[in-house]
């Protein structure tokens, strides 16, 4: 099955101490997305971002945390189905004079909630995880950069690991990120009952 690769940003700024995030909307779907773009022929994935935010929204980002990829069916081209892989970063704001060059009539800066309303796809709201059913969504950035996300996880209880009145839940949880250089692992420790 064919990929698409491309690559984007979650543009923010703070304006009055308040944090906001950019959305970019295309006249020829009528959808409110991040920016993003396909990737040019051996351009890597943080070069492509860079130049797909600049060429949608007219400003210049320095890349901060990589988040979670999308991977989403595109529908099919000859009868062959194509699949979009698009890799994202939060990405402050640096410069630009918000000119649009490329596809894109609208950008709109918007706080968090207002933007999650706003989006068109659940995709851009919603990354899923593995096969299992995890899920993290992008709830804010902190001041130095850093994104904080939800992450949701399913546990299975086997007839091992159960008690009369609870289950713990103890060990480590490696968060692999394909944009990343290397892999976050957390210890938990948590109480199911």
């Amino acid at each position: 099955m064919p990929v698409v690769l491309a690559a984007g940003t979650l543009p923010w700024r703070r304006r009055r101490g308040a944090l906001q995030v950019a959305l970019v909307h295309r006249p020829r779907y009528d959808d409110w997305s991040w920016a993003k773009g396909k990737l040019d022929p051996g351009e890597i994935f943080p070069v492509a971002a860079t130049r797909e935010t600049a060429e949608e929204t007219g400003l210049e980002v320095r890349l901060g945390r990589p988040l979670p990829s999308a991977t989403y069916h595109l529908g099919t081209r000859a009868g062959i189905p194509v699949v979009k892989d698009v890799r994202y970063w939060a990405a402050e704001v640096v410069g630009g004079k918000g000119l649009l060059e490329h596809e894109i009539d609208e950008v709109a800066w918007l706080d968090v909630d207002r933007a999650r309303a706003r989006l068109t796809y659940q995709r851009d709201v919603h990354w899923s995880g593995d096969k299992t059913g995890s899920e993290s969504s992008i709830v804010g950035t902190d001041p130095d950069g850093s994104v904080t996300a939800d992450v949701s996880y399913e546990v299975t209880v086997t007839p091992e690991g159960y008690t009369d009145s609870d289950v713990s839940l103890r060990g480590e949880i490696t968060l692999v990120n394909p944009n990343a250089f290397t892999d976050i692992v957390a210890t938990v420790s948590d109480s199911v009952t």
